[in-house]
Protein backbone atom coordinates (compact mmCIF):
# COMPACT_ATOMS: atom_id res chain seq x y z
CA UNK A 1 0.00 0.00 0.00
CA UNK A 2 1.27 3.31 -0.84
CA UNK A 3 2.28 6.17 1.83
CA UNK A 4 0.82 8.88 1.48
CA UNK A 5 3.19 11.74 0.74
CA UNK A 6 4.20 14.17 3.82
CA UNK A 7 5.22 17.93 3.86
CA UNK A 8 8.94 18.19 3.96
CA UNK A 9 9.69 21.38 3.55
CA UNK A 10 8.18 24.96 3.84
CA UNK A 11 9.96 28.01 2.65
CA UNK A 12 9.36 31.76 1.40
CA UNK A 13 11.10 33.97 -0.81
CA UNK A 14 10.64 37.60 -1.92
CA UNK A 15 8.35 38.18 -5.19
CA UNK A 16 6.74 41.60 -6.35
CA UNK A 17 3.38 42.11 -7.82
CA UNK A 18 2.79 44.14 -10.23
CA UNK A 19 2.90 47.97 -9.09
CA UNK A 20 6.42 47.00 -7.34
CA UNK A 21 5.26 45.98 -3.93
CA UNK A 22 7.13 43.41 -2.01
CA UNK A 23 5.05 39.93 -1.22
CA UNK A 24 6.09 36.74 -0.30
CA UNK A 25 5.72 33.38 -1.97
CA UNK A 26 5.21 30.25 -0.09
CA UNK A 27 7.05 26.77 -1.28
CA UNK A 28 5.70 23.69 0.17
CA UNK A 29 7.72 20.80 -0.96
CA UNK A 30 6.26 17.24 0.16
CA UNK A 31 8.36 13.60 0.79
CA UNK A 32 7.68 12.21 -2.58
CA UNK A 33 9.13 15.30 -4.82
CA UNK A 34 5.87 17.40 -5.32
CA UNK A 35 6.01 20.91 -5.00
CA UNK A 36 3.64 23.62 -4.84
CA UNK A 37 3.80 27.65 -4.47
CA UNK A 38 1.34 30.30 -3.54
CA UNK A 39 1.48 33.87 -3.22
CA UNK A 40 -0.44 36.70 -2.28
CA UNK A 41 -0.80 40.73 -2.45
CA UNK A 42 0.75 42.09 0.45
CA UNK A 43 -2.00 43.26 2.81
CA UNK A 44 0.17 46.27 2.77
CA UNK A 45 -0.12 49.04 5.31
CA UNK A 46 0.90 52.56 5.36
CA UNK A 47 2.68 52.47 8.91
CA UNK A 48 5.35 50.47 8.32
CA UNK A 49 8.05 49.46 5.53
CA UNK A 50 7.20 47.29 3.57
CA UNK A 51 10.01 45.40 3.03
CA UNK A 52 10.87 44.73 6.85
CA UNK A 53 6.92 43.58 6.88
CA UNK A 54 7.28 41.20 4.04
CA UNK A 55 10.96 39.89 5.47
CA UNK A 56 9.37 39.42 9.13
CA UNK A 57 6.71 37.45 7.06
CA UNK A 58 9.24 35.25 5.67
CA UNK A 59 11.12 34.70 8.84
CA UNK A 60 8.33 33.55 10.53
CA UNK A 61 7.45 31.01 7.36
CA UNK A 62 10.50 29.69 7.87
CA UNK A 63 11.46 29.50 11.17
CA UNK A 64 8.24 28.94 12.84
CA UNK A 65 5.14 27.87 10.82
CA UNK A 66 7.65 25.51 8.50
CA UNK A 67 8.53 23.53 11.11
CA UNK A 68 5.81 22.75 13.03
CA UNK A 69 4.13 21.90 9.13
CA UNK A 70 7.21 19.07 8.54
CA UNK A 71 5.81 15.58 8.38
CA UNK A 72 2.14 16.52 8.13
CA UNK A 73 -0.44 14.94 5.68
CA UNK A 74 -1.35 17.98 3.17
CA UNK A 75 -4.76 16.72 2.20
CA UNK A 76 -6.08 17.37 6.32
CA UNK A 77 -6.46 20.69 5.08
CA UNK A 78 -9.24 21.68 7.89
CA UNK A 79 -6.33 20.33 10.79
CA UNK A 80 -3.81 22.13 9.03
CA UNK A 81 -4.89 25.39 8.92
CA UNK A 82 -6.55 25.46 12.62
CA UNK A 83 -2.66 24.48 13.69
CA UNK A 84 -1.09 27.48 11.81
CA UNK A 85 -3.93 29.56 13.73
CA UNK A 86 -2.48 27.77 17.22
CA UNK A 87 0.99 28.68 16.25
CA UNK A 88 0.52 32.23 15.30
CA UNK A 89 -1.57 32.71 18.41
CA UNK A 90 0.22 35.30 21.02
CA UNK A 91 2.99 35.92 18.64
CA UNK A 92 4.37 39.64 19.23
CA UNK A 93 5.64 41.28 16.07
CA UNK A 94 8.04 44.19 15.77
CA UNK A 95 5.28 46.84 14.47
CA UNK A 96 3.90 47.18 18.13
CA UNK A 97 0.22 46.30 16.58
CA UNK A 98 -2.14 43.54 16.50
CA UNK A 99 -0.70 40.63 14.78
CA UNK A 100 -4.15 39.91 13.17
CA UNK A 101 -2.55 41.64 9.86
CA UNK A 102 0.48 39.87 10.11
CA UNK A 103 -1.47 36.35 10.85
CA UNK A 104 -3.98 36.64 7.59
CA UNK A 105 -1.44 37.21 5.14
CA UNK A 106 0.90 34.25 6.13
CA UNK A 107 -1.98 31.70 6.19
CA UNK A 108 -3.29 32.43 3.10
CA UNK A 109 -0.24 31.73 1.41
CA UNK A 110 0.72 28.60 3.23
CA UNK A 111 -3.11 27.79 3.50
CA UNK A 112 -3.07 28.15 -0.66
CA UNK A 113 0.11 26.29 -1.31
CA UNK A 114 -1.13 23.41 1.54
CA UNK A 115 -4.32 23.19 -0.51
CA UNK A 116 -2.65 23.04 -3.90
CA UNK A 117 -0.25 20.44 -2.26
CA UNK A 118 -3.62 18.38 -1.11
CA UNK A 119 -4.94 18.52 -4.62
CA UNK A 120 -1.73 17.31 -6.17
CA UNK A 121 -1.74 14.37 -3.91
CA UNK A 122 -4.75 13.42 -4.46
CA UNK A 123 -4.67 13.82 -8.29
CA UNK A 124 -7.62 15.85 -8.72
CA UNK A 125 -8.31 19.42 -10.01
CA UNK A 126 -7.64 22.17 -7.34
CA UNK A 127 -10.81 23.74 -8.06
CA UNK A 128 -12.27 20.05 -6.82
CA UNK A 129 -10.52 19.71 -4.30
CA UNK A 130 -11.90 22.90 -2.83
CA UNK A 131 -15.75 21.86 -3.98
CA UNK A 132 -14.83 18.61 -2.09
CA UNK A 133 -13.80 20.27 1.29
CA UNK A 134 -16.39 22.56 1.37
CA UNK A 135 -19.17 19.70 0.51
CA UNK A 136 -19.93 21.84 -2.51
CA UNK A 137 -21.54 19.52 -5.17
CA UNK A 138 -22.15 22.33 -8.08
CA UNK A 139 -19.38 24.44 -9.40
CA UNK A 140 -19.92 27.64 -10.96
CA UNK A 141 -18.19 29.57 -13.44
CA UNK A 142 -17.82 33.21 -11.97
CA UNK A 143 -19.07 36.68 -13.50
CA UNK A 144 -15.79 38.84 -14.18
CA UNK A 145 -15.79 42.02 -12.82
CA UNK A 146 -13.21 44.39 -14.24
CA UNK A 147 -11.88 47.51 -12.69
CA UNK A 148 -12.15 50.65 -15.35
CA UNK A 149 -11.84 53.28 -13.54
CA UNK A 150 -9.35 53.53 -10.24
CA UNK A 151 -9.73 56.50 -7.90
CA UNK A 152 -10.00 57.76 -4.17
CA UNK A 153 -7.82 57.50 -1.23
CA UNK A 154 -7.44 53.38 -2.19
CA UNK A 155 -6.12 54.29 -5.89
CA UNK A 156 -3.78 57.11 -4.38
CA UNK A 157 -4.74 59.37 -6.84
CA UNK A 158 -7.11 61.08 -5.51
CA UNK A 159 -9.47 61.05 -8.99
CA UNK A 160 -12.30 62.93 -7.61
CA UNK A 161 -15.86 61.14 -7.26
CA UNK A 162 -17.34 63.97 -9.34
CA UNK A 163 -15.24 62.65 -12.00
CA UNK A 164 -16.73 59.23 -12.49
CA UNK A 165 -19.71 61.10 -14.32
CA UNK A 166 -17.66 61.50 -17.69
CA UNK A 167 -16.21 58.43 -17.22
CA UNK A 168 -19.57 56.07 -16.96
CA UNK A 169 -20.62 57.69 -19.82
CA UNK A 170 -17.59 57.01 -22.12
CA UNK A 171 -18.24 53.23 -20.68
CA UNK A 172 -21.86 53.06 -21.22
CA UNK A 173 -21.66 54.38 -24.94
CA UNK A 174 -18.60 51.66 -25.29
CA UNK A 175 -21.10 49.21 -23.99
CA UNK A 176 -23.87 49.68 -26.25
CA UNK A 177 -21.93 50.49 -29.54
CA UNK A 178 -20.59 46.57 -28.83
CA UNK A 179 -23.87 44.77 -28.97
CA UNK A 180 -23.56 44.45 -25.03
CA UNK A 181 -26.10 46.75 -23.44
CA UNK A 182 -28.04 44.64 -20.75
CA UNK A 183 -25.61 41.92 -20.71
CA UNK A 184 -22.25 44.11 -19.27
CA UNK A 185 -23.03 46.13 -16.31
CA UNK A 186 -21.69 48.86 -14.06
CA UNK A 187 -21.28 48.75 -10.91
CA UNK A 188 -18.94 50.78 -7.87
CA UNK A 189 -16.74 49.53 -5.10
CA UNK A 190 -17.00 53.02 -3.08
CA UNK A 191 -14.99 51.77 -0.05
CA UNK A 192 -17.44 54.41 2.01
CA UNK A 193 -16.15 53.24 5.02
CA UNK A 194 -13.27 55.81 3.81
CA UNK A 195 -15.06 58.61 4.57
CA UNK A 196 -15.51 58.51 7.89
CA UNK A 197 -13.27 58.46 10.85
CA UNK A 198 -13.19 57.45 14.06
CA UNK A 199 -17.37 57.39 14.23
CA UNK A 200 -17.29 54.00 12.05
CA UNK A 201 -20.61 55.17 10.42
CA UNK A 202 -20.10 52.92 7.34
CA UNK A 203 -18.10 50.31 8.66
CA UNK A 204 -18.86 47.22 7.52
CA UNK A 205 -15.92 45.16 7.58
CA UNK A 206 -18.06 42.04 8.79
CA UNK A 207 -16.01 38.85 9.63
CA UNK A 208 -16.61 36.08 12.28
CA UNK A 209 -19.50 36.31 14.36
CA UNK A 210 -20.67 39.76 13.10
CA UNK A 211 -21.71 37.69 9.51
CA UNK A 212 -24.55 36.32 12.13
CA UNK A 213 -25.33 40.11 12.95
CA UNK A 214 -25.35 41.29 9.42
CA UNK A 215 -27.67 38.16 8.24
CA UNK A 216 -29.99 39.06 11.39
CA UNK A 217 -30.52 42.89 10.32
CA UNK A 218 -30.13 42.50 7.01
CA UNK A 219 -27.98 45.39 6.40
CA UNK A 220 -25.92 43.56 3.60
CA UNK A 221 -26.65 41.40 0.64
CA UNK A 222 -23.29 40.34 -0.33
CA UNK A 223 -19.62 40.37 0.51
CA UNK A 224 -16.27 40.98 -1.07
CA UNK A 225 -14.07 38.73 0.02
CA UNK A 226 -10.25 39.48 -0.16
CA UNK A 227 -8.39 36.28 -0.22
CA UNK A 228 -5.44 37.74 1.01
CA UNK A 229 -6.88 39.25 4.29
CA UNK A 230 -9.25 36.34 5.22
CA UNK A 231 -7.18 34.26 6.31
CA UNK A 232 -6.77 30.64 5.94
CA UNK A 233 -8.83 28.24 3.04
CA UNK A 234 -10.97 26.72 5.84
CA UNK A 235 -12.12 30.33 6.84
CA UNK A 236 -13.02 31.27 3.33
CA UNK A 237 -14.88 27.82 3.48
CA UNK A 238 -16.91 28.33 6.79
CA UNK A 239 -18.00 32.20 5.63
CA UNK A 240 -18.64 31.32 2.03
CA UNK A 241 -21.08 28.63 3.31
CA UNK A 242 -22.67 30.60 6.18
CA UNK A 243 -23.17 33.67 3.28
CA UNK A 244 -24.64 31.41 0.54
CA UNK A 245 -27.40 30.00 2.53
CA UNK A 246 -28.17 33.30 3.78
CA UNK A 247 -28.77 34.36 0.09
CA UNK A 248 -25.68 36.26 -0.06
CA UNK A 249 -23.53 37.20 -3.01
CA UNK A 250 -19.72 36.24 -2.32
CA UNK A 251 -17.47 38.35 -4.60
CA UNK A 252 -14.06 36.54 -4.88
CA UNK A 253 -11.54 38.87 -4.95
CA UNK A 254 -7.42 39.41 -4.95
CA UNK A 255 -6.78 42.99 -5.38
CA UNK A 256 -5.61 45.52 -8.10
CA UNK A 257 -2.28 44.44 -7.94
CA UNK A 258 -1.19 41.81 -10.41
CA UNK A 259 0.59 38.63 -9.31
CA UNK A 260 0.74 35.27 -11.34
CA UNK A 261 -0.78 32.85 -9.14
CA UNK A 262 -4.10 31.91 -9.90
CA UNK A 263 -5.18 30.36 -6.64
CA UNK A 264 -8.31 32.40 -6.38
CA UNK A 265 -9.43 31.47 -9.87
CA UNK A 266 -10.24 27.83 -8.46
CA UNK A 267 -11.82 28.98 -4.98
CA UNK A 268 -14.49 31.00 -6.99
CA UNK A 269 -15.07 28.23 -9.14
CA UNK A 270 -14.92 25.45 -5.82
CA UNK A 271 -16.53 27.12 -3.86
CA UNK A 272 -19.60 28.18 -6.26
CA UNK A 273 -18.86 31.81 -5.45
CA UNK A 274 -20.37 33.26 -8.78
CA UNK A 275 -18.51 36.68 -9.40
CA UNK A 276 -15.01 37.08 -9.03
CA UNK A 277 -12.67 40.50 -9.03
CA UNK A 278 -8.89 40.63 -9.61
CA UNK A 279 -8.06 43.53 -11.64
CA UNK A 280 -7.86 45.47 -14.88
CA UNK A 281 -8.31 43.30 -17.75
CA UNK A 282 -4.64 43.11 -17.95
CA UNK A 283 -4.91 40.26 -15.18
CA UNK A 284 -5.13 37.82 -17.21
CA UNK A 285 -3.39 34.85 -15.13
CA UNK A 286 -6.70 34.84 -13.53
CA UNK A 287 -8.89 34.80 -16.63
CA UNK A 288 -6.75 32.44 -18.77
CA UNK A 289 -7.07 30.15 -15.82
CA UNK A 290 -10.61 30.22 -15.77
CA UNK A 291 -10.86 29.27 -18.85
CA UNK A 292 -8.89 26.53 -18.51
CA UNK A 293 -11.17 25.26 -15.74
CA UNK A 294 -14.31 25.97 -18.31
CA UNK A 295 -12.45 24.04 -20.65
CA UNK A 296 -12.04 20.93 -18.09
CA UNK A 297 -14.98 20.93 -16.64
CA UNK A 298 -16.66 20.94 -20.41
CA UNK A 299 -20.78 20.16 -20.40
CA UNK A 300 -20.46 20.86 -16.15
CA UNK A 301 -19.47 24.39 -16.61
CA UNK A 302 -22.33 26.34 -15.17
CA UNK A 303 -22.48 29.72 -15.63
CA UNK A 304 -25.34 31.70 -13.95
CA UNK A 305 -25.02 35.26 -14.67
CA UNK A 306 -27.09 37.45 -13.28
CA UNK A 307 -28.37 34.65 -11.01
CA UNK A 308 -25.05 34.72 -9.00
CA UNK A 309 -27.07 34.33 -5.24
CA UNK A 310 -28.20 31.18 -4.98
CA UNK A 311 -27.54 28.79 -2.04
CA UNK A 312 -25.03 26.14 -2.27
CA UNK A 313 -26.20 22.90 -2.14
CA UNK A 314 -24.96 19.70 -0.50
Amino acid sequence: MATTPTIKTVEARLTYDSRGNPTDEVYITLSDGTWTRAAITSIGTFEVDEFVFVSQAAETITKIIGPALIGKDPTDQVYLDNLMLQILDGIENEFGMSNKTLDLELISAISHAICEAGARVLNIPLYLHIANLAGNKNMVMPVPAFIVINGGSLARNRFPVKGYKEGFELVIAAITEAGYTGKVVIGMNVAASEFYGEDNTYNLNYKEESFNKAIDEKTCNAYLLKVNQFGSVTQSIEAVKLLKHAGWGVIAYSDENEIEDTFIAHLSVGLGMGQIKTGAPGSSAKYNELLLIEEELGSKAVYDGANIRKPMEH
